[in-house]
């Protein structure tokens, strides 16, 4: 399985997708990026996602959640897909404020530049997820039933 995305070049994720971007709510940039999956298993029902920031540990003691999603039945994710197509997939909570952290949540490294990480597993089913979900929460609906993952990182300048 592969991930690629056009929203990454030479290894940094473009300024759009992150505290530089003009899609803000609360401070929180809101508009994620596209994401092409391929070379995918031939069973697979479904793709979920984690996105997050292991570089944050040391900032505010654990890995930052910027995305969390799941029931994803396309192979190519639109840019700003978390806030139009909503009703497409469902979304779990990341780490910003949780009035409104059901949703992407660019980056936004305070201290140096961050490398992020995008993982997706191929599934063999819909997981039993609503909208609020957490990574727990996802992590262990997944058990049993990845067919395989891919990992896309990026960095994004403090």
């Amino acid at each position: 399985m592969e991930l690629t995305s056009n929203a990454v070049v030479n290894g940094f994720l473009l300024d759009t997708y992150g505290k530089r971007g003009y899609d803000m709510v609360h401070g929180m940039p809101t508009r994620s990026f596209p994401l092409n999956i391929e070379h995918t298993p031939k069973e697979t029902v479904s793709y979920a996602l984690v996105f997050d920031d292991p570089d944050a540990q040391p900032v505010c003691g654990y890995t930052w959640i910027h995305w969390l999603a799941a029931n994803i039945h396309v192979t190519s994710i639109e840019e700003d897909a978390s806030r139009r197509n909503k009703a497409s997939f469902v979304q779990g909570i990341n780490s910003w404020n949780e009035t409104w952290s059901c949703c992407y949540g660019g980056p936004s490294p305070p201290d140096r530049t961050h490398t992020y990480v995008l993982r997706v597993w191929a599934l063999d089913c819909d997981l039993p997820l609503k909208d609020g979900f957490t990574k727990k929460q996802l992590m262990d609906a997944m058990k049993n039933h990845m067919l395989d993952s891919a990992v896309l990182t990026a960095k994004y300048v403090s």
